[in-house]
């Protein structure tokens, strides 16, 4: 166990499973910190409110309130919204990670859960939230200290012990917001050195991610309240943006004026972009990196909404490849991958910069075009989209000189007015397109419904 945990401290775990509380108990208890149980969130937060743990483990699914209610209440009271909340749950959707994150959990564990995992997890914050806390009392204490100049130096090097070992990036700035010193993890984190920085404003840091709006909102938090915290993108000096979570306190002196602002921050770069890369994963075709069926259909519901709002016709193609089962069985399943992105390519040139085109899978596209004024103008994007379909494509294998498609059309609101019976509709005009003749499109009737066939059929 780390130096910086190694005395016992108090966990309080929320779960209403009597298994899951019997295994944390035993793995923390013996582990040497106190444990404390709680079967319901009105029971956690009655604890948590008394007790004031120094870490909170919280179950997601709870009959009486969720997880996700529980961390937002600890969040929103003073006396609790610092102790760090870990989720562990069974929960592993991209959504209900993100979420916790947004309320502000410190970490997230599914289960099934690596006992030494959780343990070192649970550890490290421990030893964050003591360390934040170590350092915001130190400052306090310092002011104090500074008014009594016997006592001063004495504090002042238990400060700089603290100063220079910290792993989070240390600032102090001056009433005018210019540094004063830089701890060695601002260089290692920034790569700016202490000489490069000390008289210059923080914003040479800055990545011009942030509005104006955005630090004219901290500057008043700090005024108002005495501190802020938050997310913030920055700038290296070698010019690489990264991002932050940033603390910052004021200090005043007896006057209540401020005379200085010290920063807190780490490095949550690789954090993000797992984040980002879960998001991607969960709402893009990877393939073809357009939007898959999870993104489209959220986005469609959002633009009918759209559309009823502004009394707009709104149109939805479904595009089916013709002979694209013949390309994956006589020339492999690669040469149909690079024919896929070439249609996505295709698809996109072919839409309006409002329109959106998403893969539902296999060679089934859709496209939904927003703000219909004449139905001349879906004419015109079918034809261009057949067009297109129907030019060569070469791949690695061999050039594809017959593919072409079939599309289906179907309108909000002459023909439905909510996203699955739209997709429905669109799905069977859609065949009865290729049951024509293919390479054609067809606006939906009430008679295509008996055209569509069964999922065994071919392309």
């Amino acid at each position: 166990m780390n130096e910086s945990v190694a005395e016992s401290v108090t966990l309080l775990v929320i779960d209403d499973i009597p298994e899951n509380l019997r295994i944390l108990f035993k793995l923390f208890e013996h582990s040497g910190h106190k444990v404390l149980v709680a079967t319901s969130g009105a029971e956690g937060l009655q604890i948590a409110e008394e007790i004031n743990p120094h870490l909170i483990l919280l179950d997601i699914m709870m009959p009486d309130m969720d997880g996700f209610a529980v961390c937002a209440t600890l969040k929103a009271n003073a006396r609790t919204q610092e102790i760090p909340v870990i989720f562990m749950t069974a929960m592993s959707d991209p959504e209900s990670k993100l979420k916790a994150f947004d309320i502000g959990a410190a970490d997230y564990i599914t289960k099934p859960f690596q006992r030494q995992e959780v343990l070192a997890r649970v550890n490290t914050h421990i030893a964050l939230s003591r360390q934040q806390r170590q350092l915001k009392k130190q400052n306090q204490r310092l002011l104090e200290e500074m008014r009594q100049r016997e006592k001063a130096e004495e504090e002042l090097r238990l400060a700089a012990a603290v100063f220079n070992t910290a792993s989070e990036a240390i600032v102090v700035c001056d009433e005018y917001n210019r540094f004063i010193t830089v701890n060695p993890a601002f260089t290692q984190i920034t790569g700016y050195s202490k000489v490069e920085v000390v008289g210059q404003n923080p914003r040479i840091l800055s990545s011009g991610r942030q509005s104006a709006d955005f630090y004219r909102n901290m500057w008043n938090e700090l005024q108002e309240h005495g501190a802020w915290q938050g997310e913030i993108w920055n700038r290296r000096k070698s010019g690489e943006i990264y991002a932050e979570w940033l603390s910052v306190s004021t200090i005043r002196d007896k006057n209540n004026k401020i005379i200085q602002y010290v920063g807190v921050f780490y490095d949550v770069t690789e954090r993000k972009q797992y984040e980002a890369l879960i998001y991607y994963q969960a709402t893009y075709d990877t393939l073809t990196d357009l939007p898959n069926r999870n993104l489209f259909l959220q986005r469609l519901a959002q633009a009918l909404l759209d559309a009823e709002r502004l009394q707009h016709t709104l149109a939805l193609m479904f595009i089916d490849l013709d002979n694209f089962k013949w390309i994956n069985d006589n020339l492999g399943h690669t040469c149909g991958d690079e024919v896929l992105k070439e249609v996505a390519r295709r698809l996109q040139k072919s839409v309006r910069n409002s329109d959106m085109v998403a893969r539902l899978g296999g060679d089934e596209f859709v496209i939904f075009l927003p703000h219909i004024v004449e139905e001349n103008v879906i004419k015109i994007i079918a034809k261009r989209i057949l067009t297109t379909l129907r030019e060569p494509i070469s791949t690695a294998q061999a050039p594809i000189k017959a593919l072409g498609g079939s599309i289906g059309i179907t309108l909000y609101p002459q023909d439905a007015l909510d996203v699955q019976t739209l997709l429905h509709y669109a799905d069977a005009a859609m065949y009865a397109a290729k049951q024509a003749g293919r390479n054609q499109f067809r606006f939906y009737s009430a008679g295509d419904l008996g055209h569509l066939i069964s999922p065994t059929q071919t392309s």
